[in-house]
């Protein structure tokens, strides 16, 4: 019916007296009725069908300029209507949806017709709202009631207005369409100069009628704070706008300083209402200045005296006080960044270094903690020089000076962190004595685990320059000696070295099929300290894991995944169909752990991959076969090695040897192929007395009931360092004897080598005459180093 009145056909529009009329019509008919229509879709299809008739409307005003006026005054008139009822008669639900139907409308509309509607909707707010505050200053209505119904109807008028000139800072209509808070958080992103076009004496009058409002209602902050917290912030903002626009500034900086002054000083518990207005208050008196130049050092100094007042901390909830803080922050921050002049960002970088050096720990909680964090917040904001020569030094001489680890030290350790993170490798050198020396210690080991979860990873094809910055630190901590995450992780800590891997390995490793030359020495490094990274504790599922819990859960695209993909499917081309079949997430992560098992083994080490085939939740699933392949390319890999060592080559010979016990059939059999291919490689592995009587110890192990004494078997559980889990004996004494048949198979395959051969094999690898190590405490003149055979 809507397009059949106005004509619209295949996309133009069409539109005559009669069809214009008529859609005129409709829209004073149905806006004057909308509010008295009932139903459960009431509130959500009528408003949606007022909102599309008005911009169809709109549009045959643009077309048509025979149509524009007669349409301007009928959707003005429209604007001005809902503009009185809800000065009159208050905030329905259904008139309020239906009167940002229109609002959304006139916003949307081009630039001309917007200012034209906008110079009507503005003389009726501004009597509306003087009306209703004379009425609500009357000395015979002062009552609560009163109040409260008054104060709901200014709020929602000012919405109405915000939701208007809100186009007029916002340029693209995807953003005009915004909710109140988005579109808010928006406009604090614009630095632009704005300019409506409306005559200034309109904006002047409802500033005027706003402030007076503003004024009226704050005045009831302590006698009637819980009617009138939850309505001032959406005043406050259609205030700030309109004394942009107005070119008022200025006057509206001192009133809003003023209320942040009323509001800190009032010993009023920081509720959420209050934390609202004062995060409102400190963005609108921001805006003012990040559009008005002249006002910005009065800002920067305002916003700085507040984060360091202590009147916020008084009787107050610290996670509101918090959010209070770190507003201020963030708005201080932008601040001195359009400002752009360094010595004021020096001088107020001072102020909290300064206020932080004279500060207590216990005498000063509140101004330290102001300090820590504000120093972190501008530390993105200022350079280099000025973090390595001002903000690094003053945190760590703090971190040193204090013995404790309380919440103050905790702040400042992720100020250091945020510092090294956001900073460049010169600020990494600055901070890096205290850093090393406090995790050789083992005083902080924490500090690593942030490098995943709290660094924002730039997931952009061929966008590594973060990622590359970001593995620098990492590199540079896992090169630390004596810091080995490898060997004892927390799972936040695995599951950060998870997120890393996965992220380089898609973004940086994926797209070229190689690593970069210039990552090689990196991820070497880092895989060399990277843990197995395994499912979380809470998982019993990979795809639902990685998903779930991991940065996959991050959008990634079908293109990076596609190179993934194509990555494995070319690594492992004896699994190709197994491996095209896997999610996208499986994929990223079985690839990742074939690049990190891969650098590893070229650093000597190959017992590492063993924990992803014994780890039995991939048992059963599909992803045990590609595990399966991936450890025979890195097994290939790591004979082929030209620098491993004798330790090593024990080291891994005999993690295959434990594996080779273990309960489940194909773990049992993928150690055992292993075994056969290392020993094949390494014909000298079985005549080292050291291995040898290793295995033999395993095998007295799993034959456990002929070792009658307790103390034996404990003293051989010590040495050989892993435990039986077996669901019965039976399974155990099956265990036992497939053992046996693998240790057979080695000998005889050692043995079928001519001993000269053996002998320049062992001089070749440097396994020769390994240290003896007995199995046992023997007395002097026991010399047998291995223990009777079961």
């Amino acid at each position: 019916m809507l397009d059949f009145a106005l004509g619209a056909k295949s996309g133009s529009v069409l539109a005559n007296d009669s069809s214009v009329q008529f859609a005129t019509f409709l829209v004073a008919d149905l806006v004057s009725s909308g509010t008295d229509l009932v139903g459960p879709n009431s509130e959500t299809e009528f408003p949606a069908f007022v909102n599309k008739l008005v911009k169809k409307l709109l549009l045959v005003a643009v077309k048509s300029n025979e149509a524009r006026e007669k349409i301007v005054g009928v959707v003005g008139n429209s604007v001005v209507e809902f503009v009185e009822l809800v000065g009159a008669f208050g905030c329905d639900k259904k008139t309020i949806s239906i009167a940002h139907a229109v609002f959304g409308a006139v916003t949307d509309s081009p630039a001309q017709l917007h200012r034209q509607l906008t110079a009507r909707l503005l003389p009726a707010a501004s009597s509306t709202i003087a009306k209703l505050v004379s009425v609500e200053s009357s000395p015979t209505l002062t009552s609560t009631p009163s109040l409260q119904e008054t104060s709901a109807r200014i709020s929602e008028l000012a919405a109405l207005v915000f939701h208007n000139i809100s186009g007029f800072f916002l340029k693209d209509s995807d953003l005009i369409r915004l909710k109140s808070q988005a579109a808010w958080d928006s406009i604090l992103d614009t630095t632009v100069s704005v300019s409506s076009g409306i005559p200034q004496a309109q904006l002047e009058a409802y500033l005027k009628a706003s402030l007076e409002s503003f004024a009226h209602l704050s005045g009831f902050f302590t006698s009637d704070y819980d009617v009138v917290a939850p309505i001032l912030p959406s005043l406050l903002k259609s205030v700030a706008l309109s004394s942009i626009l107005s070119g008022n500034s200025r006057l509206v900086f001192s009133k809003v300083k003023e209320f942040l002054d009323v509001v800190a000083a009032e010993h009023l518990e920081y509720d959420a209402p209050r934390t609202e207005i004062s995060v409102v208050a400190l963005e609108a008196l921001s805006l003012l200045a990040f559009n008005v130049s002249e006002l910005a050092g009065e800002a920067i100094e305002f916003l700085t005296k507040f984060i360091l007042s202590p009147k916020l901390c008084v009787g107050n909830s610290h996670v509101h006080i918090t959010v209070v803080r770190n507003c201020a922050i963030a708005m201080l921050k932008k601040s001195l960044v359009l400002l752009d002049d360094a010595a004021v960002t020096k001088s107020t970088l001072y102020i909290f270094v300064n206020t932080l050096q004279s500060s207590s720990v216990q005498g000063g909680a509140f101004v330290h903690e102001a300090c820590v964090s504000a120093i972190a917040g501008l530390i993105p904001a200022i350079s280099t020089r000025q973090t390595v020569e001002v903000a690094v030094p003053a945190i760590v001489r703090k971190i040193e000076a204090s013995n404790t680890d309380d919440a103050q030290t905790r702040a400042m350790w992720e100020s250091l962190e945020i510092a090294t993170l956001t900073g460049s490798i010169d600020v990494l050198e600055e901070a890096y004595p205290v850093l090393s020396s406090s995790i050789v210690k083992g005083d902080r080991l924490k500090f690593e685990c942030s490098l995943a979860t709290k660094v924002s990873l730039p997931l952009d094809v061929g966008n590594d320059k973060g990622l590359f910055n970001l593995s620098t630190v990492i590199k540079a901590l896992c090169d630390i000696p004596g810091f080995h995450p490898e060997v004892h992780a927390s799972e936040e800590l695995i599951l950060s070295f998870r997120n890393f891997w996965l992220v380089i390995t898609a973004f940086v490793f994926a797209p070229r099929a190689a690593w970069p030359k210039e990552w090689i020495p990196i991820v070497t490094s880092i895989a060399s300290k990277t843990p197995t990274l395994a499912l979380g504790a809470k998982h019993r599922s990979l795809e639902i894991d990685l998903v779930a819990n991991s940065v996959l859960r991050l959008k990634v695209t079908d293109q990076v995944y596609h190179k993934v993909k194509s990555c494995l499917v070319g690594s492992l081309y004896s699994r190709a169909s197994e491996t095209k079949s896997v999610s996208n997430a499986i994929a990223t992560f079985l690839l990742s752990v074939f690049q990190i098992e891969l650098f590893r083994v070229g650093k000597g080490s190959f017992s590492f991959f063993l924990d992803y085939i014994k780890d039995e939740r991939y048992y059963e699933t599909d992803v045990f076969p590609l595990l399966q392949a991936i450890g025979e390319e890195v097994l290939f890999a790591y004979t082929k090695g030209k620098s491993i060592g004798k330790s090593s080559i024990q080291s891994s010979f005999k993690a295959l040897l434990r594996c080779g016990s273990h309960r489940l059939v194909k773990v049992k059999h993928f150690a055992s192929t292993c075994s056969v291919r290392l020993l094949n490689a390494v014909p000298a592995l079985l005549w080292d007395k050291t291995l040898v009587c290793y295995m033999l110890d395993v095998v007295l192990y799993l034959d456990s009931k002929r070792l009658v004494l307790d103390d034996r078997l404990a003293v051989l559980k010590g040495k050989l360092g892993f435990e039986l889990h077996f669901v019965d004996e039976i399974e155990q004494a099956q265990a036992a004897k497939e053992y046996r048949a693998l240790c057979a198979n080695l000998l005889n395959l050692a043995l079928g080598y001519s001993l000269s051969e053996t002998t320049l094999t062992m001089q070749e690898d440097s396994i020769w005459d390994p240290p003896v190590l007995p199995l046992f405490e023997s007395p002097p003149s026991q010399t047998s180093t291995c223990p009777p055979p079961p």
